[in-house]
């Protein structure tokens, strides 16, 4: 795993550059349109081309995979997308609904492979409904729960309107589609009865780079994950911090593990709970994920990592 000095800074290829601006001029273009204004008005203001742009997002360069961490607000929703598949790692808050249709709609996404419902809290699934009922689903994954809330009967029943294929993934279960596949580290069953830790893990790989996804999953969680899977199945070139970077999540034998390159903190800017907590950012720091190894969609916006089966490039478009 390709590592870097702390002091050094991660350049941002042209190419990656041009993508994001691509792709956050577009989802402005649509989601202006959602919510009720004129798409040549804002064109013309703003000096966009949209044809031009559209070439730019709809599609993913052969021998590439793009992971989109959304800024959504104070939720998870994280796109990743490769030539030949699409797969949407949670669907943030019902307030983050129309942003979330902007951007899949911007990077042309017209079918969901699989979408990963991590756990059933409001800031992970509230906008899924929407996706569910406007896009093509291949296969979602949720794990079993109890909860009963408007935002989990909401899915339930876009679920059963458009008889989408529902499974319960279990640790050790694999998928694979085309060049990608991705194994499922949790929830253990024992710790189902909690909503954060009852959340889907999961270890994506592409090529020689690997992507650990893990919901809200907290610190019981991850101690399980480390009781069942060697090191060697753990270790990631990039990290989704757990739970919005809260200090509930991110043990130190955790990151140590995973001892990632970079990792990612979705949370909303002057959220109430104090994301990301100090602890969290300390031990980030302690493991070298400090400065532009840490990518905060607070901070940075929405967060793009490119991987071409060898190495990562990583954007926002706050960059």
């Amino acid at each position: 795993m390709k590592r870097h000095d702390d002091n050094s800074r991660p350049r941002v290829p042209k190419k990656l550059s041009a993508l994001i601006t691509s792709i956050v001029c577009v989802a402005a273009a649509l989601f202006y349109i959602v919510t009720g204004g004129n798409l040549g008005d804002f064109l013309e203001k703003n000096g966009i081309d949209i044809n031009d742009l559209w070439k730019n997002t709809a599609t993913v360069t052969d021998g590439e995979l793009e992971v989109h961490v959304i800024d959504i607000g104070q939720g998870d929703s994280i796109l990743v997308r490769w030539n030949g598949g699409n797969m949407l790692i949670d669907a943030g808050p019902n307030s983050g609904e129309d942003a979330l249709r902007a951007h899949l709609d911007a990077c042309g996404v017209k079918k969901l492979d699989y979408l990963v419902c991590t756990h059933p809290h409001e800031d992970h699934i509230g906008g899924a409904d929407m996706v569910v009922k406007n896009y093509e689903i291949g296969k979602i994954l949720m794990p079993v729960t109890s909860v009963s809330t408007a935002t989990v009967n909401r899915l339930l029943d876009a679920i059963e309107e458009k008889d989408v294929s529902v499974e319960a993934p279990a640790p050790g279960d694999v998928y694979t589609l085309g060049d990608v596949s991705f194994e499922i580290l949790g929830p253990d069953p024992s710790v189902e009865d909690d909503a954060n830790n009852s959340s889907i893990v999961l270890r994506l790989r592409f090529g020689d780079t690997h992507f650990m996804f893990t919901g809200d999953a907290e610190k019981e969680s991850e101690a399980k994950i480390l009781e069942s899977f060697p090191e060697s199945d753990l270790k990631s070139d990039f990290l989704k911090v757990g739970h919005h970077g809260s200090s509930t999540s991110t043990s130190e034998a955790f990151l140590a593990a995973v001892s990632p390159e970079y990792a990612a903190i979705s949370c909303e800017k002057g959220n109430s709970y104090g994301h990301p907590h100090r602890e969290t950012i300390a031990v980030l720091k302690k493991y070298g994920i400090t400065g532009d190894r840490l990518l905060r969609t607070d901070i940075s916006g929405t967060i793009v990592v490119v991987s071409d089966g060898q190495t990562l490039s990583v954007g926002s478009s706050g960059n």
